[in-house]
């Protein structure tokens, strides 16, 4: 079997966001610049390729909140046109660890070319398998 960053990566335990053709990818820790694209769109899924839908995605300028929105049923989203220039995306949803990354965007466009995939890792591994007591 073929192993992939994205795969050795989950299995490592990471957080990622990444391009879906492998380039680059950053978690909440290290924050490591993605390639620029042109539109902002993609996937939000766990660690176990389940779409997340209603995430919370936010773009930032700065330091300040342009627009929020959420991923839709099937984990996906799509910000509108947007202007030239370097962005912040945070997406959160409960349970899982926030994650920021830089985005810079490049002749922007109104169709997603290249999706993005959000990985959100879990917060915990809590829970697991006991005994009942009777």
């Amino acid at each position: 079997m073929k192993m992939t960053w994205a795969r050795l990566a989950t299995r490592l335990g990471g957080f990622f966001l990444l391009l879906s053709v492998g380039v680059a990818f950053a978690d909440s820790c290290i924050d490591m610049p993605l390639k620029p694209v042109r539109h902002v769109c993609g996937i939000v899924s766990n660690q176990i390729d389940e779409r997340i839908p209603n995430a919370k995605l936010t773009l930032l300028k700065d330091g300040m909140e342009l627009t929020t929105i959420q991923s839709d049923s099937k984990g996906k989203f799509e910000f509108g046109r947007l202007e030239a220039g370097r962005y912040e995306l945070r997406v959160e949803f409960d349970g899982y660890h926030t994650i920021r990354s830089p985005i810079v965007i490049v002749r922007p466009t109104t169709h997603c070319d290249r999706e993005l995939e959000v990985r959100l890792p879990l917060l915990t591994c809590g829970g697991g398998v006991s005994r009942a007591r009777r």
